[in-house]
């Protein structure tokens, strides 16, 4: 039976788990400043519509007011509609403070994203050290092994006067199909399967065990493609100050 290959991985550090919890944290926020700021143009032009609705009423019942019938009007009705008038304006004065306020809010979470991302990183790359000392260490053991089984191979090919054709080539070729092969202008090859590009099924649990230890790495790359805010015009009307008179 075919022993099977089975590296154990550090745990995943708290320190990365606690920089991942914060991007992902920034993130979120990032993506809803995003999506409050896609509604914005909609949000302005309902206000500015209530605006000029307002508006319009205020000034037909201050033409009516010239007629003769005028007296129907009472003044405080002519008062409520001043008074939405004024409401309407403070509610579209309002999305403009908003949509400053977004914009350096986008600004300061851009700067913060990359002070997260930025420390993310070095916890990252100390995590992925670790990882790879693992590895690292597995190769060196089986590294120790194959000198060892070179030096077997030398000693028996020696003794029975044989070649040690396999054994002179960069490549691992299988030791039980190595063959000398020419090509053109006398260039000696192995034909034997390179033992390093087949597919080793011990490996499996490994590589299964592997995409569990780096999942935290898989998590990191993806915060790293973070969308950043970019800052954009929001008003609906070209040339439109914010106002809180009636004019």
């Amino acid at each position: 039976m075919n022993k099977k290959l089975n590296l154990v991985y550090p745990a995943h550090p708290t320190k990365l788990a606690n920089a991942i919890v914060a991007t992902e944290t920034l993130a979120e926020r990032i993506r809803r400043l995003d999506a409050a700021v896609d509604e914005m143009p909609a949000k302005r032009a309902q206000a500015e519509a209530a605006v000029d609705a307002a508006k319009e009423k205020l000034a037909a019942k201050d033409v009516a007011a010239i007629f003769p019938d005028a007296g129907k009007f009472s003044e405080n009705e002519i008062s409520r509609l001043e008074a939405d008038v004024a409401n309407e304006c403070a509610a579209l004065d309002r999305l403009d403070r908003q949509s400053e306020a977004m914009q350096a809010m986008g600004a300061t979470l851009n700067a913060e994203l990359d002070t997260a991302l930025s420390a993310l990183a070095v916890e990252r790359d100390a995590y992925v050290a670790e990882v790879q000392d693992v590895i690292a260490d597995a190769i060196a053991v089986k590294a120790h092994e194959m000198a060892a089984l070179y030096a077997v191979q030398d000693s028996f090919s020696r003794a029975i006067g044989g070649s040690n054709v396999w054994q002179q080539f960069a490549r691992v070729s299988d030791p039980r199909e190595a063959r000398l092969s020419w090509q053109s202008g006398d260039i000696s090859f192995d034909t034997a399967p390179n033992l390093l590009t087949q597919a080793v099924p011990e490996a499996v649990p490994a590589l299964a065990a592997l995409n569990i230890a780096l999942e935290p790495v898989a998590a990191v790359k993806h915060l790293a493609r973070t969308k950043r805010y970019t800052p954009r015009v929001q008003h609906v009307r070209e040339g439109h100050r914010p106002t809180n008179n009636q004019e």
